[in-house]
């Protein structure tokens, strides 16, 4: 009689454990949002507006209802930028607008992330540089993380404009 008392214990201590194994992985995959967010690690000495357009298809046009904005609050010291996407828009391509108030002034760029809760993509560096380039609005020195946004003929729109990015936002809501 002890022996399947003590049978029986053992049964049901490795069948719990098993059943809280499988809740952390319902609990892991849970983590995976049904949303992206970009965030931007970046230092911005004024108050300004920055937006950021998304595209589901490489094909199509930025639009103004595919679009988010955030007003910034200039800071001396780097601060995060977050745009969360609407849930279950994936995008193949972004365009990140730098400031909507005519400043002629640098920022500095530390990072950009693309994340889903659990899984994430971190682009600095070189390897921003690679993903996203920056338009005639923008000078930026090779090595430097500072994009100085400038006018031309008095028009003034600096963005970065994202390669197409359909592998990377496929293996962070896949992972």
């Amino acid at each position: 009689m002890k022996k399947i008392v003590f049978i029986s214990i053992i049964i049901l201590v490795l069948g719990c454990k098993n059943i809280n194994k499988n809740r952390k992985m319902q609990n892991d995959t849970e983590m995976i949002n049904n949303y992206l967010e970009v965030i931007l690690k970046i230092k911005i000495l004024e108050d300004d507006i920055f937006e950021i357009f998304f595209a589901e298809n490489i094909k199509d046009n930025y639009t103004a209802k595919n679009k988010i904005k955030s007003t910034i609050t200039g800071n001396e010291d780097f601060q995060h930028i977050v745009f969360k996407l609407p849930n279950r828009t994936y995008p193949l391509k972004l365009r990140i607008d730098l400031g909507a108030n005519n400043n002629e002034t640098p920022i500095e760029i530390e990072q950009i992330k693309l994340s889903t809760g659990k899984n994430f993509k971190i682009f600095h560096g070189k390897e921003l540089k690679k993903y996203f380039r920056i338009n005639n609005y923008i000078i930026n020195e090779p090595d430097s993380n500072i994009y100085f946004r400038i006018k031309i003929n008095e028009k003034y729109d600096p963005y970065l404009l994202s390669t197409d990015l359909s592998k990377i936002i496929s293996d962070l809501f896949s992972g």
